[in-house]
């Protein structure tokens, strides 16, 4: 199965590859006929993807020689580093005709991450209904739910009929696609159930439509963040959940494919943060530079620390020359295992299993993990080295050194995110550039340590 989608990618990867190189040479040409008879053919996202990987100079050619394709859903389908590019090319006027056609998400979604001045330009295109509604979600928290839950809703009072419910669905002229239920609200607009459409489609008009409601329902705050509801919808099994302002009224709702987009933007950073890389190294070269280099930078002051280390223990090193052979083994092993605990607790801390009660208990569970995986790896490689050698001593050394290496390494992979976490930074930080390093200097002063004080 794995070999298949491996196989299917590929060809993906070729045919897109294929497809590229063929809208460069048409722009080399500049043949205007075959750009347009190669686009008309493409999909928007497979557009997006296009420009992407254009040069700089065939993407103003490209963009400026078929300006029609480019409207505001292959803006949307762009990543956002690429969109000021695409905005500084064909000025935001090129987008009034195609802007009111997006969802009030998507225009959402599309302006949320320009400047001030270019967001109102946007908005202009609007009509003042939807204006205010888009400028309500900008108000909101910027990881809260406010500001990807949907507005297109419908809310009955719990005194209405199936009639005038299916009436009231009639005429709303910006029907949600997916729309399947109905709101039930009280005299004062709070939510108390949901009456689903396939229930209703076929049952007397002149019921109520309490008749046909659900009350479990578990409303969301318009200001909850992000990850706090995907852990409730998670738990729950909920399919969607009306959000509420502070005053209780509906002000939105929230579906499982607006929950599986949030997942997705927090894998996608999450990735990226492990390695110390913010998503603004997908931008431009020069910023993709500063990200990086930025904790790269933390990583080499860490990692000075080492030298140092080794050149305090010059004089045992030059008595013992193997030892320089073994410092390598006992950082990196140490190195492992404090990935491994921060990966876990960054694990079970995005699934919401790692609670402030827990936090003590987990990192006491890291540290015994770690002192039994020491014993075992550390009596096992000392027998070795002392076989090889054939110095017990050496052997006792490095068996001791891996045992409290080990240790140490998993009691701060599993302490430092929850240090992190308690002092507001982001915790998948930790294991590339701080993690590491720490667990190679233990090490290496570790050993080296044991060695002066049992082999002189």
């Amino acid at each position: 199965m794995i070999k298949k989608i491996v196989n299917r990618t590929k060809k993906k990867q070729i045919l897109f590859e294929s497809l590229l190189k063929e809208v460069k040479q048409a722009i080399s040409d500049e043949n205007l006929a075959q750009i347009f008879e190669i686009l008309k053919r493409l999909h928007i996202a497979d557009l997006a993807d296009v420009i992407e990987g254009l040069r700089q100079a065939e993407k103003e050619k490209l963009v400026f020689s078929a300006g029609e394709f480019i409207t505001a859903e292959l803006l949307l389908n762009l990543q956002e580093a690429f969109r000021p590019q695409i905005i500084d090319l064909l000025g935001t006027q090129h987008f009034k005709e195609s802007s009111p056609q997006l969802s009030n998400e998507d225009i959402f979604c599309l302006i949320q991450s320009f400047e001030e001045d270019v967001q109102q330009q946007f908005l202009e295109f609007l009509p003042v209904k939807r204006r205010k509604v888009i400028g309500l979600f900008l108000t909101y928290p910027e990881d809260s739910i406010g500001r990807c839950m949907s507005v297109d809703f419908i809310a009955v009072s719990r005194e209405a009929s199936v009639f005038q419910a299916l009436e009231d669905a009639k005429r709303k002229t910006d029907l949600p696609e997916n729309f399947a239920e109905f709101f039930v609200v009280d005299d004062k607009g709070h939510p108390i159930g949901v009456v689903f459409v396939k229930d209703v489609i076929a049952a007397p008009v002149s019921d109520n439509i309490t008749k046909y409601m659900h009350t479990d329902i578990i409303p969301i705050d318009v200001n909850m963040k992000k990850e706090e509801a995907t852990l409730i919808f998670n738990k729950y099994g909920i399919v969607r959940t009306p959000v509420l302002s502070p005053s209780g009224k509906i002000a939105g709702i929230l579906r499982s494919d607006d929950i599986l987009t949030i997942v997705s933007e927090n894998l996608s950073s999450g990735i990226l943060n492990v390695g110390g890389v913010s998503d603004s190294a997908q931008g431009t070269f020069w910023r993709g530079c500063f990200s990086r280099m930025r904790w790269i930078a933390v990583t080499v002051i860490n990692a000075s620390f080492s030298p140092l280390v080794i050149d305090f223990f010059q004089d045992i090193i030059q008595q013992v020359i193997c030892l320089a052979i073994l410092m390598p083994l006992v950082a990196s092993i140490g190195g492992v295992v404090g990935i491994q605990s921060v990966s876990i607790i960054i694990k079970e801390m995005s699934e919401g299993t790692l609670l402030e009660k827990n936090f003590i208990k987990t990192t006491i569970r890291e540290l015994l993990l770690g002192m039994v995986n020491g014993v075992v790896i550390g009596i096992a490689l000392g027998c070795v080295v002392a076989a090889f050698w054939g110095s017990l001593k050496l052997g006792t050394v490095l068996s001791t050194a891996m045992f409290f290496s080990i240790t140490w390494a998993a009691f701060i992979g599993s302490a430092l995110p929850i240090l992190c976490y308690k002092l507001g930074f982001d915790s998948a930080i930790c294991s590339g550039p701080i993690v590491t390093t720490i667990t190679d200097v233990s090490g290496f002063a570790i050993f080296l340590s044991l060695a002066r004080l049992v082999l002189i």
